[in-house]
């Protein structure tokens, strides 16, 4: 074991990092040095953005193993070389995102139940909504024109 691959591993270890990102971030800066053929103490901005290129452009690398990477080559460079100024030369990813799945009419009439019109306004789709929201929908003996008010939405059992 290399001295600086020691190092970072007692760093990783003294930050409480899980087993398993101690070994993906170890794996990560050795392949960002296998790229060049070189120790990753003598590769400088110039190169970190070059891999970066080459993990997007040619490997096609998805967003997440992507920002591992990115997050393994900041933790080395500042934790383990301190090397302050590299950190300015190594941009996060921007995070993907993802539109949500639309299902079909066909689809969504064999994933949800189908229910007779509900007998009293407690079996409705909207007070369902409302209950799930965390409304209250019966409310004191009043005008009767009263908007549901938030209910307290702290879990019980925890924290004060």
């Amino acid at each position: 074991m290399t001295e600086l691959r020691r190092n970072m591993l007692e760093e990783l270890q003294l930050r409480n990092y899980s087993p398993h990102t101690q070994h993906a971030y170890i794996r990560c800066v050795a392949d960002f040095a296998k790229h060049f053929k070189a120790a990753p103490d003598r590769l400088g901005p110039q190169h970190v953005r070059e891999y970066q290129l080459f993990l997007v452009q040619r490997k096609k690398l998805s967003w997440s193993p992507f920002n591992q990477t990115v997050c393994a080559l900041h933790f080395f460079y500042h934790n383990v070389l301190h090397r302050n100024w590299m950190i300015e030369h190594i941009p996060y990813p921007r995070h993907e995102q993802k539109l949500p799945v639309v299902l079909s009419p066909a689809r969504s009439g064999r994933t949800l139940p189908k229910h007779a019109e509900p007998q009293t306004p407690r079996h409705s789709d909207d007070h369902l909504c409302r209950r799930a929201a965390g409304f209250r929908t019966h409310q004191p003996a009043g005008d009767g024109h009263r908007q549901p008010t938030p209910a307290n939405l702290r879990p019980s059992g925890k924290g004060p």
